[in-house]
């Protein structure tokens, strides 16, 4: 069974500046990304961006993998990690 949480504090972006869907300038006081994933079957995951000709992210994930996916999320929250 896959169960994965990371949580992360995107401070680098607090200050910078953006537009909403109006066009009215905005300002980012606080950014975070929470991802959440729970799987018990194998599974292909595809993530996709419709501006992106090929897809953002692709996995499969056995049955081997899924039965004993280990500790995953100190190795995926690292920041800067890539």
């Amino acid at each position: 069974m896959v169960d994965l949480e990371v949580e992360e504090d995107l401070n680098l972006l607090v200050g910078m500046a953006s537009r909403a869907a109006d066009g009215r300038p905005v300002w980012i006081r606080s950014a975070q990304r929470k991802s959440s994933l729970k799987m018990n079957e194998p599974f292909l995951l595809w993530v996709q961006r419709p501006s992106l000709s090929a897809p953002l992210f692709v996995a499969h994930v056995t049955r081997e993998a899924w039965l004993d996916p280990g500790d995953l999320a100190p190795r995926l929250s690292r920041s800067g990690a890539g």
